[in-house]
């Protein structure tokens, strides 16, 4: 059987043991934990590409223990949080950019963990600017060490001059593309024997306008290559997405105005802010307004007086729509003794 967490393939787990009278509870990372009768069988044990740690305890267990079979199950588990604690988390922050008929929308957070002891702020969102020629923004999610590589080679270009950096490149899709060199160029980099078990990957999305080209905004994965939002699509997610996307899916349009664009990302990361540990304040927001040619930034804290009306109205409004909707009503045709077996 396979399963998978943070995007890997969990381990072989479903044969492992073919002991008799076994009750087998498989979770949602894989591992499989099995309570078996007293019989064990030296050989009932078939295990392939064994750990260290499961090697000593197979060569335990060929004794015909139980005790040893079922420590087996737990260093296999043990070995499994190990390598998860290795890679790290793969989102741990969220990001959220639109590209509307009026103009541009980006809003990220600062949080960043590195487990529940060691949460830290850092900046997620990056603005590069020449006067009224060109602003190019960019919100980095994934792995920090990797995203602020990337930032550092794309400022330090700017300042050596290099032939090609975001202050002299010619339209968005060449920003895009130098951005996406960059992250190869840096994960090439830092991959080795001591990181193969360290999750470098990121993405970044980069938006913006420059003087001859129409504004726009692209999301950038760790291989380099991208995809552009469009008149259908007209907003992107990074990080942690799915408690925030309800929302953005029944509102965000092409022609939501901006501030009805930036009310609803609010509410967004409201809502991601409730359900995920990994997603906290303050929150970085930067408006590049089309049609007037104003950007406005503003750093928004958790007790600042709009985030505390979004929390309480949308919480409240949420509960008070909930309440209102119409009860579920059952046939009249309650289950009886005939019924026996028809959900098996």
């Amino acid at each position: 059987m396979h399963g998978s967490i943070m995007g890997q393939e969990s381990p072989r787990t479903g044969s492992a043991c073919r002991a008799g009278g076994k009750a087998c509870f498989r979770r949602c990372t894989g591992i499989c934990l099995h309570v078996m009768r007293a019989d064990v069988r030296p050989g009932d044990i078939r295990r392939r590409h064994l750990t260290p740690g499961q090697e000593t305890a197979r060569s335990l267990s060929r004794g015909g223990c139980p005790i040893t079979c079922i420590l087996m199950h737990f260093v296999e588990f043990s070995d499994r949080i190990t390598t998860l604690m290795q890679k790290g988390p793969e989102k741990m922050t969220y990001c959220v950019a639109m590209s509307l008929k009026q103009g541009l929308v980006f809003v990220s957070d600062t949080r960043t963990n590195a487990g529940m002891d060691h949460i830290s702020v850092f900046r997620k969102l990056y603005r590069f600017s020449v006067g009224h020629e060109r602003t190019i923004v960019l919100q980095a999610a994934g792995n920090l060490a990797t995203t602020q590589s990337v930032i550092a080679e794309l400022k330090e270009g700017i300042a050596k001059g290099a032939k090609k950096n975001l202050y002299n490149v010619s339209t968005m899709f060449e920003a895009a593309e130098l951005v996406g060199e960059t992250i190869r160029n840096v994960i090439s980099r830092d991959t080795c024997e001591l990181t193969k078990n360290v999750a470098l990957g990121c993405s970044i999305l980069v938006g913006g306008y420059i003087e001859g080209d129409d504004a726009r905004l692209l999301d950038v994965y760790s291989e380099g290559n991208f995809i552009s939002a469009t008149i259908d699509t007209p907003y992107f997610q990074i990080g942690e997405t799915k408690y925030g996307k309800p929302i953005l899916d029944r509102i965000i349009t092409f022609d939501t105005s901006l501030e009805d664009a930036l009310k609803c990302t609010l509410v967004s990361f409201d809502s991601t802010i409730k359900s995920n540990l990994s997603v906290g304040y303050p929150l970085d927001l930067l408006v590049i307004d089309k049609v007037n040619k104003i950007e406005y930034y503003k750093r928004i804290k958790g007790t600042d007086p709009y985030p505390v009306m979004i929390r309480n109205t949308w919480g409240d409004g949420l509960k008070k729509v909930f309440h209102e909707l119409d009860e579920f009503i059952f046939d009249d045709t309650p289950l009886t003794d005939a019924d026996d077996g028809i959900l098996m």
